[in-house]
């Protein structure tokens, strides 16, 4: 037996005075957001926008279990993204260590006149395209 769920839907782009009509999947989102479901999944289950599943669910109390159920899925993911960044963050910081050390390398081989020559080269470079912007 399916149990419908009394909710006023909240739709704030209604105009006062007029019958509002509750979308199909409405009720359907309201109940998979108490069983703990995210905003996403809803959305995907359902094939809506995530938009209208956050409308539809924006004023819906949830009982304080489903909310722990929900922050730790959260906190997870985020856990998950800031080791991701981490990484992400360690493998750039060893690979401009190793360009850096590449071109002092390059650089050190070449003699006064060709780091002369060089920097007149890049500094013309920046000149012109300084005229041309």
């Amino acid at each position: 037996m399916v149990r419908t769920l009394d909710f006023q839907s909240s739709n704030s782009g209604s105009t006062p005075g007029r019958a509002t009509v509750m979308h199909p999947q409405y009720q359907k989102a309201l109940v998979l957001r108490l069983q703990g479901k995210s905003y996403n999944e809803i959305a995907k289950e359902l094939s809506v926008a995530k938009s209208s599943v956050s409308q539809w669910c924006k004023n819906l109390k949830l009982p304080r279990v489903i909310q722990k159920i929900i922050e730790s899925r959260t906190q997870a993911a985020h856990d998950q993204l800031l080791a991701c960044n981490q990484r992400k963050h360690k493998f750039v910081q060893a690979e401009n260590k190793r360009i850096r050390e590449e071109a002092i390398k390059q650089i050190s081989s070449l003699s006064r006149q060709g780091l002369l020559l060089v920097g007149t080269a890049l500094f013309w470079e920046r000149d012109i395209r300084k005229r041309n912007n």
